[in-house]
């Protein structure tokens, strides 16, 4: 599920497999599967820009508060 998920999100690295493959005559199920070890750059270089975003808006709503 998240490995769909994540592959839906756009999100190519760390990602194996496609969602409701089949392998072989028998049409056996291949798995998605997460590669946490190679998603976790990606991860940290989100959640940095996030932090950055939330300092910038937290620098506005102080210029804003002491406008008053």
């Amino acid at each position: 599920m998240v490995a769909h998920e994540l592959q839906e999100a756009g999100q190519k690295v760390g990602v194996k497999g496609r969602k409701d493959e089949l392998d072989g005559p028998q049409g056996l199920p291949v798995y998605q599967r997460v590669n946490y070890t190679t998603l976790v750059p990606t991860l940290w270089s989100a959640l940095r820009k996030c932090i950055s975003r939330i300092e910038t808006l937290e620098e506005k709503v102080k210029v804003l508060e002491n406008a008053k």
